[in-house]
């Protein structure tokens, strides 16, 4: 048995019991975690696209312009959409949970 093998072997019999003893609802949290982390992320860079754009419209320059507008409403599009799932992930959790929290974090 090579040290790689045995190091697998360590590693499996120690995570083994952690997925034997898995229930669905902990998957469940995890997912509606990684959901809700990923919503409030997406809000951030939408925000973030906006106020770019934002900036870009101000400078004044001939053609940026044009682009400053469309990043602004590009980054209003992706504020409601990332809104929108956000929602979605909410309803779940009371759906699933019967849980009404505004935010885990």
């Amino acid at each position: 048995m090579t040290k790689k093998d045995l190091f697998i072997f360590l590693i499996g019999s120690v995570l083994l019991p952690l997925y034997a003893f898995a229930s669905v609802s902990t998957l469940l949290d995890n997912f509606y975690l990684l959901l809700q982390g990923i919503a409030v992320l997406g809000i951030a860079l939408s925000t973030l696209y906006f106020f770019w754009g934002l900036v870009v419209f101000m400078s004044k320059i001939e053609g940026k312009i044009e682009e400053g507008k469309r990043r602004m409403i590009w980054g209003i599009v992706a504020l409601v959409v990332m809104s929108s799932i956000f929602g979605i992930v909410r309803f779940l959790n009371v759906a699933f949970y019967g849980i009404d929290s505004v935010s885990t974090f």
